[in-house]
């Protein structure tokens, strides 16, 4: 039995081996370079059409639930046991959130997800060719990314005011104040 099982591990290290990458740096081969990709307004809205898509979600979900049920615009009326879900809607009627709760996680991970994106879109279109297009959806994308930092500051507060794509860490977190002036620029 053990023969077999050096005869098979053998097997398995030699093809391992064989199958293991040799030509580690590949060119890419793509027409959609950074030189001639996005240049006109249909491929700047392309590219701008995942952060619409992140909005559709939050924008009618988490952002309504928290902000409608912790006032008097709205209720999500409990029949039974079996409705309550984990008291999420209740504590937000209540203005008896904490962070653990699943509405106010996802209000913050939906616009820290949406400010990275539209940094990581910024970032990207640095090298697209100058152009009306570019600017167009430049002041898009910086306006889209000031609106989810007036709602991170409207509902958290003092925030990180991250505005660089890649992040060089974790900021430090900006007075309402700051961000308040960030919002209005």
């Amino acid at each position: 039995m053990k023969k077999y099982l050096r005869i098979y591990l053998s097997i398995l290290a030699a093809a391992a081996s064989l199958t293991a990458c040799h030509k580690v740096e590949v060119t890419p081969n793509s027409l959609y370079t950074g030189d001639v990709f996005p240049k006109t307004d249909e491929q700047f809205q392309s590219v701008i059409g995942n952060i619409y898509t992140s909005l559709r979600g939050h924008f009618s979900g988490s952002f309504f639930f928290a902000q409608e049920l912790s006032s008097d615009e709205s209720i999500m009326p409990v029949y039974g046991g079996n409705w309550l879900d984990g008291s999420k809607y209740i504590e937000l009627h209540r203005h008896n959130w904490t962070k653990d709760n699943a509405w106010i996680q996802s209000n913050w991970s939906d616009v820290a997800s949406l400010i990275g994106l539209c940094n990581q879109t910024i970032y990207t279109f640095k090298t697209a060719p100058e152009g009306d297009a570019k600017v167009t959806a430049m002041a898009e994308i910086k306006t889209l990314r000031a609106w989810a930092y007036w709602e991170m500051m409207d509902m958290f507060g003092n925030v990180p005011l991250d505005t660089i794509y890649p992040s060089p860490g974790v900021q430090a977190k900006a007075t309402r104040a700051q961000v308040f002036s960030y919002v209005e620029s």
